[in-house]
């Protein structure tokens, strides 16, 4: 059934009847977020009855407060905004951390920095964390946005900008990745894929695992404050590298698999014209070798008028 997104009322409807045809419009389905019901019959008040009798009059999504079906739809949203709010507030603490610690941080402009970073640490324990906050926190910025300018924005400003500068800081990336070394090194290994002759492969850039003091390394990362972020850091960056990797080698191995389709035809092309032309010309006039140069020319004739895209006649 096709999602229904605004409901028009011209006729009258009671109870049950009334309530199955709100449900319909009141249905979730992906990127919707609500739906809108146009009443051109007055039925404000058949709609209370259906709602007193079959509605639940708790939501558990806003906290299990008691809500007003039929509430102004400004009540509504700053309902839906504060249970956002919660929900981020809820997931930070899952993972360790207290969102009121950084909002009076904010408040009193002091250890701002420690906390924020206390919180990208917290969120940094897997991609899945940091991904699920980013998600909660998008959520909370477009129903502000929704509710922007009404006041009530005002009494939920502190924690907005709390999550607001978390959610910018994760956004932050770290200077540009280069895999210049890394392409190079492949440009050799298609090269010499490509040569006519085979060559003794060259190693470039060749490293010694001895020679790194991984109990040095391990000292340090020890003595680190942050060693979630350090690590998921370091994750997102190979992942990345990997992905820019893949995607050049992918680009490579399409052009080495059109190169030999190309020379894989003209070889095709060399046959056919030299059994062609041993087929026409009288035997006893010319030989397989005088064949073979003129089949030869005839194949460079043809290539060099197809490069300059001019018809062979």
């Amino acid at each position: 059934m096709k999602p229904l997104a605004t409901l028009y009322l011209d006729k009258p409807m009671l109870g049950h009847t009334l309530m199955q045809a709100i449900a319909r419009v009141n249905r979730r389905a992906p990127g919707k977020k609500n739906g809108l019901i146009i009443d051109y019959n007055g039925m404000l008040k058949s709609l209370r009855a259906a709602l007193a009798t079959f509605a639940q009059k708790r939501d558990a999504g806003l906290g299990d407060a008691e809500v007003d079906p039929l509430r102004e739809p400004e009540q509504g949203m700053e309902l839906e905004y504060a249970a956002s709010i919660a929900r981020v507030r809820a997931h930070l603490l899952e993972h360790g951390f207290s969102l009121q610690d950084l909002v009076d941080a904010q408040a009193r402009d002091f250890e701002i920095s420690t906390q924020l970073h206390k919180a990208r640490e917290a969120l940094s324990a897997t991609a899945e964390v940091k991904k699920t906050f980013e998600v909660l926190a998008q959520d909370v910025e477009e129903r502000r946005l929704n509710l922007f300018p009404h006041e009530c924005l005002a009494r939920h400003s502190a924690e907005e900008a709390a999550i607001a500068a978390i959610y910018n800081l994760l956004q932050k990336r770290g200077p540009p990745l280069d895999v210049t070394q890394v392409l190079r090194g492949l440009q050799t290994v298609v090269d010499s894929a490509l040569a006519l002759q085979p060559q003794a492969q060259v190693r470039s850039g060749s490293y010694d695992l001895s020679t790194i003091d991984f109990v040095r390394r391990q000292s340090e990362f020890a003595q680190t404050q942050y060693k979630q972020t350090e690590m998921l850091t370091l994750q997102e960056k190979i992942k990345a590298v990997a992905k820019e990797l893949l995607e050049k080698l992918l680009a490579a191995r399409n052009q080495l698999q059109y190169l030999r389709d190309r020379a894989a035809l003209q070889a095709q092309m060399k046959t056919e014209i030299f059994d062609y032309l041993f087929d026409q010309l009288p035997e006893a006039a010319y030989g397989q070798d005088e064949i073979l140069s003129r089949s030869q020319r005839v194949f460079e004739h043809f290539y060099r008028r197809q490069i300059d895209g001019q018809t062979v006649h």
